[in-house]
């Protein structure tokens, strides 16, 4: 499709210089809307042509780069995550105590693993949607209280929402 439309410009093109080169228009001082009436309109088709033309040859916009997202590659970073990435590792800050860790880790965990991660694989799924979204805010919410029960050092509390967090990721995974 890009391609037949390139041709056509071109050939509008070649079409538009055979009735002669592109001249600058005729200024006539007297009149002060003299400018809007010296430029010809074979210089605005050349003009409306070549600007179409960039367009066409511009870079790829975001939409590209969402629809190239790989399933596969996106699902297997977050079993990754899940099974010894930052869910595996909050797991065993918490077993170990460390607070403070854990409390710095899980501020920015929600941004790169839920939003980044689990958003560009739930943007590949056909259906279920809006489960993935579900499961999403539950991680935001399990990270919350994760966070909330490292203020506290409740080590009781922090393992049960580190189980519901567990949970929603393997939910998450699920849909796929």
């Amino acid at each position: 499709m890009r391609g037949a439309l390139l041709l056509f410009l071109s050939a509008q093109l070649r079409l538009c210089s055979a009735f002669g080169p592109l001249r600058p228009p005729r200024l006539v001082q007297s009149a002060p809307d003299a400018l809007f009436k010296s430029v010809d309109r074979r210089s605005l088709v050349h003009i409306g042509l070549l600007t179409s033309l960039g367009s066409l040859l511009a870079p790829e916009s975001s939409l590209a780069k969402e629809s190239a997202l790989d399933r596969d590659e996106l699902v297997r970073q977050v079993r990754q995550e899940l099974k010894e990435g930052g869910v595996a590792q909050i797991g065993q800050m918490i077993r170990d105590g460390d607070w403070d860790a854990i409390k710095a880790f899980t501020r920015g965990y929600d941004q790169t693993f839920r939003k980044g991660l689990m958003g560009d694989a739930r943007k590949t799924l056909e259906s279920n949607k809006d489960m993935a979204m579900v499961y999403r805010n539950g991680v935001t919410f399990d990270l919350i209280g994760i966070n909330k029960a490292a203020r506290s050092e409740d080590k009781d509390k922090a393992l049960e929402n580190y189980d519901l967090l567990v949970q929603d990721v393997e939910d998450f995974l699920k849909l796929f």
